[in-house]
């Protein structure tokens, strides 16, 4: 019995395991119960999570008893307070698990009151992921129906994967910029450029069906939005913008079978010399985004890297109404092409104004400021995303 996407679980579904008696594997593990007051139930709670993101995915249900690994029961468990176990859950999770790792959680109250509770496990992009309690470090993984700490030789092989998918994924990352600004149309002209590659590159078999309408790619805009063109190509999707006064389509946005996006804009830097702040942080915070729901309603696997790239822009000064005026003009850009360094996304869900405001503060630093000054002393971005 094949379980449907942990969003699409419902109780019967649950229940249809103990009734077909489905064991336990890698990916699947039963608790009669889940209880969290001592120090021993915490650590054994935390090993489990991890081990499933440490190996390929997984979930674990509460509530359902098991007798060698087959199903005998789903009475459920009771819970006094859900708020309050949810809440410990969460804390422990983000408090006692490193690197930080996102999980779903489901729940189902029965008519008896007790409750059967999920917690679903993606094969994290992040591993290996270590516990930590009572001053102890320590990563586990699973193998048939049950998880087992790691080794050296295990830790430092992971270690080595994430290594090798970054360096592979800055290649791309170069061959697909080598080709974009080497375009005829564009060879000449400045632009800004933001690529997304998903880790799932080094799988070179791997395709997504990014043409089925359901998913949303036509509906995807470029860099800076705008009036837009989508047509399917060889490559995957390509959404254009016309405008008038262009003979061609300055901004477009290619979508790939792979899983990889990139999106050219030109109209931000077509006033001569000037770079926008406001309008660049803007545009590219909306449309990652925009880009990341895309990519999540695929089921992407993580992580995804992204990058920003201005070319064509030496002698460009930033223009931002929060510097005094005057600085603007002062602080021009000596270089031709701008290459920001590779972010890491690991989690869909992640805070985008917060992952971006290191990136934004190195393309302040390019035009000689100390930061970018869109963000409050609390981190927000001081305007809204909505009316750029």
């Amino acid at each position: 019995m094949k379980l449907p996407k942990p969003a699409q679980i419902t109780v019967e579904d649950l229940i249809a395991l103990v009734t077909n008696q489905v064991p336990e594997d890698q990916n699947l593990e039963y608790k009669s119960l889940l209880s969290l007051k001592i120090a021993s139930e915490k650590k054994e709670f935390l090993q489990d999570v991890s081990s499933f993101a440490n190996c390929k995915g997984g979930i674990i249900i509460y509530g359902i008893g098991e007798t060698k690994g087959v199903p005998t029961s789903a009475d459920g468990f009771p819970i006094d307070n859900l708020d309050q176990t949810l809440r410990q859950i969460d804390s422990l999770i983000l408090d006692s698990i490193s690197p930080r790792m996102p999980v779903e959680i489901r729940i189902w109250k029965l008519d008896t009151g007790n409750y059967l509770l999920m917690i679903a496990v993606k094969e994290s992009a992040d591993k290996p992921h270590q516990v930590q309690i009572d001053k102890s470090k320590v990563c586990y993984s699973r193998t048939s129906n049950r998880k087992y700490q790691l080794d050296i030789q295990e830790i430092e092989a992971m270690l080595r994967q994430k290594n090798e998918l970054r360096t592979m994924v800055n290649k791309l990352s170069e061959q697909h910029l080598e080709r974009m600004l080497n375009d005829a149309t564009f060879k000449e002209l400045p632009v800004a450029v933001l690529q997304m590659i998903p880790g799932s590159v080094s799988n070179p078999d791997v395709r997504y069906p990014i043409l089925d309408a359901q998913y949303g790619a036509f509906d995807l805009a470029p860099l800076g939005g705008g009036s837009r063109t989508p047509k399917a190509n060889f490559e995957g999707v390509r959404i254009a913008v016309n405008m008038p006064g262009f003979s061609f389509a300055p901004n477009y946005l290619q979508v790939y079978k792979n899983g990889i996006m990139e999106t050219l804009n030109h109209t931000i830097l077509y006033r001569q010399d000037m770079l926008n702040a406001r309008l660049l942080e803007g545009y590219v915070m909306r449309e990652l985004m925009n880009y990341l729901k895309f990519l999540k309603g695929l089921e992407v696997q993580l992580p995804v890297y992204i990058r920003l790239v201005l070319s064509g822009v030496r002698g460009y000064h930033l223009y931002s109404e929060k510097v005094l005026y005057g600085l603007n003009e002062q602080n021009n850009l000596d270089r031709d092409v701008l290459e920001f360094p590779v972010l890491r996304i690991s989690d869909f869900d992640q805070n985008v104004p917060e992952l971006l405001q290191p990136l934004f503060d190195e393309v302040w630093n390019a035009f000689n400021f100390t930061k970018c000054y869109h963000f409050s002393d609390q981190g927000k971005w001081i305007y809204d995303i909505n009316f750029i």
